[in-house]
Parts: structure tokens; C-alpha cells; sequence
């Protein structure tokens, strides 16, 4: 069974269940050079300009980390897709499923993980934008 999940749906959808969101770790530098601050959100999903997504943060030069857990909805193969511009990696389970860490205009990039229903995962999605625009979006 293959599937596709909106990740900040089955994030919002399971809030009550797993957790109240991801925790996000903001740093300036591109390698989680300074930490600025720790916020909680419940999607990966923006497009920023010349304003920081956190007060303190360089919006062209700079690094997060969302951390948090997710609770499989059923059991088969999940797969996660990420539009980004510039690196990414992504973990489920302690896997490696995303490792796209380089300097990307805008690009997407995918992975895969079987999921089995009932079963919480640890998921770590790393993010880091250097120069211009900063954009992610994780399904």
C-alpha cells in the first residue's frame, strides 16, 4: 500500500493523541551555528521573504530543527515529499529517509518508511536557508 500524507493535517489530526505539535529549535548560521529560541508549531509549511519566521533570526542565514513524534494511522508504506529551497534531512524512526543538505533554488525531494498502525515514530526534519528567500514545505 503506498500512500501520501499531508504532514500538517496528520499533524493537527493527531495533536490530541501524539503531542501538541513539533517542537522547533531556531538557530542562525546554516550548520545550527547560534541558538536563538524554541518555538512549538503544528506544520512545516512556509515561504519567507525579508521577516524572520522567529524574532533574533537572520531569515537568509540561518538553521531549524523540528522535533516531536507521530502516531501511524495505519500500517504500509509512507511517503514523504518536501519542496524546499535550500538543504533538508528527514528522520522517522531513526531513519534517514530525506538527505538533501546542499544549496537547492527551490527543489522537491522525497523518502519512504513503512509505518505499522498504532505505533509512534520519532520524526527530526533539519532545515537551513542561506541566502535570498527562505521556503519548506513538508507533506
Amino acid at each position: 500500500m503506498k500512500n501520501t500524507i499531508l504532514l500538517f493535517l496528520f499533524f493537527t489530526a493527531l495533536t490530541a493523541r501524539a503531542q501538541n505539535g513539533l517542537r522547533a529549535a531556531y538557530y542562525n548560521g546554516t550548520n545550527f551555528n547560534q541558538y536563538i529560541g524554541t518555538q512549538t508549531e503544528t506544520q512545516i509549511d512556509y515561504y519567507r521573504d525579508d521577516y524572520p519566521p522567529f524574532p533574533g533570526i537572520d531569515p537568509h542565514n540561518c538553521s531549524v530543527r523540528w522535533t516531536g513524534r507521530l502516531l501511524a494511522p495505519e500500517t504500509g508504506e509512507i511517503t514523504f515529499k518536501a519542496a524546499v529551497d535550500d538543504g533538508i534531512r528527514v528522520r522517522v524512526g531513526g531513519v534517514q529517509i530525506i538527505n538533501n543538505w546542499q544549496l537547492n533554488d527551490y527543489g522537491t525531494s522525497e523518502g519512504k518508511i513503512k509505518f505499522e498502525k498504532g505505533k509512534y515514530y520519532d520524526l527530526e526534519v533539519e532545515y537551513f536557508n542561506a541566502l535570498n528567500e527562505a521556503e519548506i514545505k513538508l507533506y
